[in-house]
């Protein structure tokens, strides 16, 4: 009997009424007996359960029949519904799962999804015997496996949807399949960051990877086949550049579900050549295949992987910048006629990034390329990649830094002040909004923690900078760009930028010395010599300008002298200029010096002994 069927678990003294119980049983009874009457029910289905404890009571019958099963949780798609199976080809079971909560929203079709699901069990039977049981015993190892697994899912949904259609011309509430595809996008994105990082070792890094674009592609295919649709507004846009390639294997799945409910021939050729070119456009390559594995070859850097293509956060290094007693200088403005302050801060702005960005100093394009500055208000934000392994996250923290220091240096010489923050997190950015759990974080530091004119450091990012080598940290200079103050706050050095520079060269050039004295082969040797003669003649070059550091110190200690007479009635922001005041006769070893601060390189030294 249906009745015996449904199970209904509310936990909610408010919902779980006999009135609703009476509407909820009634309406599944009315369900089966209907699915009964077409002829697509299964007699392998033992429950029917409507839950307001979904995910928990599914994750518990998973484990009682020993298997793990997921939650998607993707965009436009919330899981109301999940099917179970025991895997037990000779005793099958099957309990369907509904998530009660779902029943209160508008767009959740009773009819529609409950009978879409008995469907799906129904739809076993196009599978042949030996691709279940496979499906069922084995973990897929071969390219070809994996597509027949995933075509398993595909088919099914397509002959589900076949038997709907007649049933419901159009389902009543179609999904925008863009928003399948741009899924995909962020999904890929975010699984080629991870694998461009240092958590796994090169094996369990593709391994990881693969297993997440498997599961990508295996989930947008899914849902573009069970929710096809009439609607133009909703359908592929034609201008999107895969449309063909996606296309493609939608027809290779069509043609196989057609051959399947024909003939039940499952061979799965021409639909993987389709899923192999639809990869081969992400630069995904897919190669080599053998009866055990295949070879993925990858070809791009992440962070070129849709620029300005996908509306999408991506994890960044992020430095909010805020201005200094702003609400002063412009009342100082307004007052005096004489003042030229906007000139001043408006000049400053563009020499920052003129000198900054479009001059690149760095000589790095590719860098500078993914390096994004924004200014609004009184406010800067300039953030870069993150990259979760060794070298490229410092080479690109160096970068920030030296970008920061030197924005600093190029405000502070025209008397503007400035405080901020470094943070981490995802960070997306047009030329209308910041939307940036990075920007959240950096704002904290800048407006809580900074204090004085200065940009601090997360400590999140001093963790990971001391976790690495000490030489590491000296090649990119990092030792002595960071300051660490008497309550252990790290912040940047905006001072010295020239000689830091040397610094660095000097790291490289030792490096470079090193490698001459191991190399054999003459003719290296010849190219490497000559590499660091070049760059000797570069340290002393440089050297020779390390005086206009202190050329650049002068007038900013005397705009620093003018803030503490002109403050001297309000303590609170006289003792600003003071603090960096102070700073400055620490780095120049004054001896009359009041606060003490310490370089990282003092920091590490001290670690090691």
């Amino acid at each position: 009997m249906p009745e015996e069927i449904v199970e209904l678990n509310i936990t909610n003294e408010y919902f779980n009424t006999e009135e609703n119980q009476e509407q909820i049983f009634k309406l599944y009874d009315s369900i089966i007996e209907n699915a009964k009457k077409l002829e697509v029910w299964s007699d392998s289905i033992k429950k029917i359960i409507i839950t307001d404890n979904f995910i928990e009571e599914v994750k518990e019958q998973s484990q009682k029949w020993n298997f793990t099963s997921n939650i998607s949780k993707e965009k436009e798609y919330a899981v109301v519904s999940k099917i179970l199976f025991n895997h037990k080809l000779d005793a099958p079971e099957y309990y369907i799962y509904f998530n009660f909560q779902s029943f209160y929203e508008e767009q959740f079709l009773h009819w529609e999804i409950a009978l879409g699901q008995i469907l799906n069990i129904y739809s076993n039977k196009i599978i042949p015997n030996s691709i279940r049981k496979k499906h069922i015993e084995n973990y897929p190892s071969s390219l070809t496996e994996h597509i027949e697994f995933a075509s398993v899912e595909w088919c099914k949904a397509v002959h589900s949807r076949i038997i709907l259609q007649k049933i419901f011309s159009e389902p009543t509430f179609p999904m925008n399949q863009n928003s399948f595809l741009i899924t995909f996008k962020r999904k890929l994105k975010r699984s080629l960051y991870e694998y461009n990082s240092d958590k796994y070792e090169n094996s369990k890094r593709l391994d990881t990877f693969w297993y997440e674009y498997y599961d990508s592609i295996k989930t947008l295919f899914l849902r573009l086949v069970e929710k096809e649709t009439t609607e133009e507004s909703l359908k592929l846009k034609d201008e999107e550049s895969c449309y063909e390639l996606v296309n493609n294997v939608i027809i290779e799945i069509n043609n196989l579900t057609a051959n399947l409910i024909e003939s039940k021939e499952f061979d799965v050729t021409n639909l993987k050549k389709a899923v192999v070119t639809f990869s081969e456009h992400f630069e995904v390559f897919l190669e080599n295949e053998t009866d055990r594995n295949f070879r993925i070859r990858l070809t791009k850097n992440p962070k070129d992987y849709f620029i300005d293509e996908i509306v999408e956060t991506e994890p960044r290094m992020v430095c909010f910048m805020d201005i200094l007693g702003f609400s002063e200088l412009i009342n100082r403005y307004d007052s005096d006629i004489t003042s030229t302050v906007l000139q001043d801060i408006q000049e400053s702005f563009e020499l920052a990034k003129t000198q900054l960005l479009e001059k690149n100093p760095s000589g790095n394009d590719d860098v500078v390329k993914h390096l994004r500055y924004q200014t609004f208000s009184d406010n800067i934000c300039i953030s870069i990649p993150y990259f979760d392994n060794e070298n490229d996250f410092l080479s690109n923290f160096n970068l920030l830094a030296t970008y920061i220091r030197g924005f600093q240096n190029v405000m502070m010489s025209k008397g503007i002040f400035m405080r901020g923050g470094i943070s981490t997190g995802s960070y997306y950015a047009d030329d209308n909004i910041i939307f940036s759990k990075g920007l959240v974080n950096a704002y904290y530091l800048e407006s809580k923690k900074a204090i004085y004119p200065r940009v601090i450091i997360d400590d999140s990012i001093i963790n990971k900078l001391f976790s690495y080598k000490t030489e590491r940290l000296r090649y990119f200079g990092l030792d002595k760009t960071i300051i660490f103050d008497w309550e252990n706050c790290a912040f940047l050095n905006p001072f010295g930028l020239i000689q830091s520079s040397i610094s660095q060269f000097e790291s490289v050039a030792n490096e470079l010395k090193s490698e001459i004295d191991d190399e054999d082969d003459e003719f290296t040797k010849a190219i490497s010599t000559f590499a660091t003669s070049m760059t000797d003649m570069t340290i002393g070059l440089m050297k020779s300008l390390a005086d206009n550091d202190d050329k650049v110190l002068e007038p900013i200690k005397s705009e620093i002298v003018k803030n503490i007479y002109y403050y001297q009635s309000n303590s609170n922001v006289a003792s600003k200029y003071i603090w960096l005041n102070e700073f400055i006769k620490w780095l120049e070893k004054d001896d009359s010096a009041k606060m003490k601060f310490e370089t990282m390189s003092e920091r590490l030294k001290n670690n090691e002994e």
